[in-house]
């Protein structure tokens, strides 16, 4: 006992220690007072916390994740460790297999505010395909006589099934594997046996596809047989006879329940409870909300409603879970995160900030800055009500209580008649017929020294996406779901430099994210001239680039910490990395106290 009690001794003093030296700035020796403190006591969960945080910092992920793993399974409920395991697999591809990383993993993904599980989707596809039994399911033949092995062995595969459930998957192996068993049950459905695991692999296909708006194509084989398939459910309910669970499933996976009369008859119970609920009963919910979000006004602008009509048809994102902060923070910790410059202190004392989501789509910004700020306001607008219904349904099952939500267009806010201390505008302005009458709408009610958060479109990292949206415009394809996706299909293994890159974007394997992506109805782009040009003309300050791979990427070649916010020295960057705004530029800026 006492020798136990004499290493416990050791592994704090050497925690103390590190932390210590942590603090005085010598986090490499730090580093080493940690390790050896569970070197001493594996369960010392937050030596290993400490190892997982310093190891993330200096990129060294792989550590990072071993570490946040071992700490989760030491203490389930170490939520610091999931949120930061969840960061740190946004950046990082595996090399080899591990059973308890997959199950903690899949932990995150049961849980509904640690990450969006798109921004990790790459990282565990990577991960599974070092496992062999699935590595085996990926790529081995598929027939119809092993069909219901492949299906049932895919069943087994839960941390995959979880995945597709709630996000689209950015990689082709997945899209063919998910397209050929779709294809294979269908076109074999008499032969299949009802069994939970047939089902269970089923459902996670109807609600992968509904999650990417079933961008996948289908043959005219497939065409077909749906048409028997339908028919067969029309006729079995006709008869007051409810059809196999499999054979809604199947259909589930090519088309939303919701487009048939029939599907309000069904229990849609048991195996078929999933996708009832996401195919059928949350959209019914967005109906019924629909009516309660107030209006601004009509819109006029024509370009607006271009928009207003692309976004009712295809609402933008469709999403199932993202991050909130584990606890809200103050407008200084937020600045101090993101690197930001702000010239004017004030706004950072701000208590009680009153935030606009400008062009808030479908929530996923609105919520997470309601997560975000502390003590905050939020008003979220945006043209499409359908947009908005189903970001109020999100932040009502989320219990979120500070966000209001209000059709209107930027061009329009001026009758609000409010005063903002913060506003957010991201991927909008260059969807506008004038972006810099819509950001001067923005800064018209920004308080002076508020700040503002713009994300633009970058020419030079769209140049590729040019070549593909000529292309476009001269087969002359057009902005319809069966078009598109038949586009989509005919560049999918095409070995054309630009399609290669339009592949690589995770909007490719979604459908309103790719006529998002291809086919919008208005796009601008800009330089970063033209952005220096602009906020010189608004009375704006620039106070920096927010997404830690551009910035610390451009901080390990800068000269001094003072170039992060010279805007000229940026030029010079995009210039010699053409592509690396691929995301756009999304930057913030402070409007100027007289």
């Amino acid at each position: 006992m006492a020798k136990a009690n004499s290493k416990k001794s050791s592994a704090e003093s050497l925690f103390k220690k590190g932390n210590a030296l942590y603090v005085s700035g010598d986090v490499d020796t730090a580093l080493e007072c940690y390790k050896k403190a569970v070197k001493i006591k594996p369960s010392y969960f937050q030596a290993r916390y400490n190892i997982g945080a310093i190891s993330q910092n200096k990129g060294d992920f792989s550590t990072a994740i071993d570490e946040y793993v071992k700490v989760i399974r030491i203490r389930p409920d170490a939520t610091d460790a999931h949120y930061n395991l969840g960061a740190t697999l946004r950046k990082f591809r595996f090399s080899e297999y591990k059973d308890k990383t997959a199950d903690v993993i899949l932990e995150i993904l049961n849980q509904e505010k640690f990450i969006r599980p798109s921004e990790i989707s790459s990282s565990i596809i990577s991960l599974l395909k070092l496992k062999p039994n699935f590595r085996d399911i990926l790529f081995r033949h598929k027939t119809e006589a092993n069909l219901q092995n492949t299906v049932e062995d895919l069943s087994r595969e839960t941390l995959f099934l979880r995945l597709i459930s709630v996000c689209p998957i950015p990689d082709s192996d997945i899209e063919s594997l998910i397209t050929e068993i779709r294809s294979l049950v269908l076109l074999n459905i008499e032969k299949i046996e009802d069994t939970n695991s047939i089902s269970k692999t089923l459902s996670a296909i109807a609600l992968h596809c509904f999650c990417n708006e079933y961008v996948y194509n289908q043959t005219d084989i497939e065409t077909r047989g749906l048409k028997e398939l339908e028919n067969t459910i029309r006729e079995k309910i006709s008869q007051n006879t409810n059809p196999r669970p499999i054979e809604v499933l199947c259909l589930a996976g090519y088309k939303t329940l919701k487009e048939y009369a029939w599907s309000n008859s069904l229990p849609g119970k048991g195996e078929l409870t999933d996708v009832f609920d996401r195919h059928i009963h949350e959209a019914l919910q967005e109906e019924a909300i629909r009516n309660s979000i107030p209006v601004l006004q009509e819109t006029t602008d024509q370009v607006s409603l271009d928009v207003q009509k692309q976004y009712e048809d295809y609402p933008y994102p469709r999403w199932v879970n993202l991050r909130l902060e584990k606890e809200p923070l103050s407008i200084l910790q937020i600045s101090g995160r993101v690197q930001l410059r702000i010239p004017d202190q004030t706004i950072i004392s701000c208590e009680f900030p009153k935030v606009l989501i400008a062009g808030c789509g479908t929530g996923q910004q609105s919520i997470e800055a309601a997560s975000r700020y502390k003590n905050s306001k939020v008003l979220a607008i945006d043209l499409s009500l359908r947009s908005l219904s189903y970001a109020k349904r999100k932040t009502d099952e989320l219990g979120i209580r500070n966000i209001e939500y209000m059709q209107a267009d930027i061009l329009d806010l001026h009758k609000i008649g409010r005063q903002f201390d913060i506003i957010e505008s991201c991927g909008v302005l260059h969807h506008m017929n004038d972006p810099i009458e819509g950001w001067q709408s923005l800064v018209g009610c920004l308080s002076a020294g508020g700040l503002l958060k713009i994300a633009l479109y970058s020419r030079l990292a769209r140049v590729s996406i040019d070549k593909v949206r000529k292309d476009i415009k001269i087969l002359g394809v057009t902005p319809d779901a069966s078009a598109m996706k038949d586009f989509r299909q005919r560049i999918s293994h095409s070995s054309r430099e630009d399609h290669k890159y339009i592949r690589s974007f995770e909007d490719f394997y979604c459908l309103s994210e790719l006529r998002d992506l291809l086919f919008h109805v208005e796009e601008h782009q800009f330089t970063i001239p033209q952005i220096e040009e602009s906020l010189n003309k608004l009375g704006l300050v620039f106070c920096g680039f927010e997404s830690d791979h551009i910035v610390n990427n451009f901080k390990s070649r800068a000269k001094n910490i003072e170039t992060l916010y010279d805007l000229k020295a940026w030029d010079v960057f995009e210039n010699a990395n053409q592509n690396i705004f691929a995301g756009m530029y999304q930057f913030w800026c402070q409007k100027k106290v007289y």
